[in-house]
């Protein structure tokens, strides 16, 4: 009988052999369109990964680019380590009878994602808000936090390792953060206004409203308004290092400096339905969507990716007439990432 540690070594050699050959597979120059940008000899690189998505996608979430993380509208939890050739279903439909959303992790193995459901009891039906844990890269999940009577749930980790939740029991508003881990909860006051998404960068986390937002420079513990653009309503916003890349409505693009409130220069894209990528305080990449009208008696759109090297005062666009509607976008360091293009996954670098 072999040794018990000599099968170990085995399998992690193997396992390691053969995840290097997956990421030089994976890393291969004739897989990508290139892209000239006029920095410094640098490239955007994209590439149609080919992977089949699963279906109801509500999020998706990638470690490195391999492993990733998909959530869906009815209840399910999907993991990659493929680059997204195949995904494993790792929480089936039902099996905590929940909608999951957001997905974030505060180190390489600790992630969360935040549902929200319905729950029958003697008194009727009530809303009930919940965050899952996982501590192995999304292999498996368990329940870490939940309550009562919410309404609405939205997370984010910031980059300091806390998870910072947003929730509403009956327009009662507050964020709930953990510092150990997930291990124990606490609820810290939020002013009094409807949150849709939170957002965190290096230092800040952001919670944007439909015409207000508010900004926490200590990880969801106090916040502050921030409330620059008048009467344009906040739709995305990324984050650097004091510099957030804001995405209006009326497709009105603008920086605005976190220390100063300076807002920079604006930029009307011609595409619609974006999201924004704060590669540094000087970088930005957005991926979006665009409408050419009515072509040969069929409305035509476009898939668009627009980059910026000078805090988004210039920007170079892209059009990509068979990738339409880029929706979820997720990068997994500051210059490489992956788009979900209809039921496509795209995955886009700068080298």
């Amino acid at each position: 009988m072999k040794p018990y540690w000599l099968y170990v070594a085995v399998s992690l050699i193997t396992c390691w052999v053969g995840c290097i050959r997956d990421q030089e597979v994976f890393e291969r120059e004739e897989l990508y369109e290139v892209h000239t940008l006029p920095f410094e000899n640098e490239v955007l690189r994209v590439r149609r990964t080919g992977a089949t998505l699963p279906n109801f996608l509500n999020s998706i979430y990638f470690l490195d680019s391999l492993t990733g993380i998909a959530t869906t509208y009815i209840s399910e939890i999907y993991r990659t380590t493929n680059g997204g050739v195949s995904w494993e279903l790792v929480v089936p439909s039902g099996a905590f009878g929940v909608t999951f959303r957001d997905i974030c992790f505060v180190n390489p193995d600790t992630g969360y994602v935040n549902a929200i459901w319905n729950v029958q009891t003697t008194q009727g039906s009530i809303l009930r808000g919940a965050l899952f844990r996982t501590l192995d890269r999304g292999a498996t999940w368990d329940t870490v936090w939940q309550a009562d009577g919410v309404v609405y749930i939205t997370m984010t980790c910031s980059q300091e390792g806390t998870p910072v939740v947003f929730r509403d029991i009956n327009a009662n508003t507050a964020t709930v953060i953990s510092e150990d881990g997930g291990i124990t909860w606490s609820e810290k006051d939020y002013p009094q206004t409807y949150i849709y998404k939170l957002f965190s960068g290096r230092g800040y986390v952001i919670g944007t409203g439909m015409w207000e937002a508010r900004l926490s420079a200590d990880q969801g513990h106090t916040w502050s308004g921030l409330d620059i653009w008048g009467d344009l309503s906040l739709r995305y916003i990324s984050v650097a290092d004091s510099i957030a890349y804001c995405l209006l409505d009326d497709n009105v693009m603008m920086t605005v400096n976190l220390h100063t409130y300076a807002l920079g220069k604006p930029y009307t894209p011609i595409y619609h339905q974006a999201e924004a990528h704060a590669v540094s305080d000087t970088e930005c990449l957005i991926a979006g969507r665009g409408n050419l009208g009515i072509v040969e008696n069929d409305f035509s759109e476009y898939g668009i990716l627009a980059y910026s090297r000078d805090e988004g005062q210039h920007w170079q666009e892209w059009m990509f007439s068979d990738l339409t509607n880029w929706i979820f976008w997720h990068n997994y360091t500051p210059r490489a990432g992956y788009c979900v293009v209809g039921q496509q996954l795209i995955h886009v670098r700068i080298k």
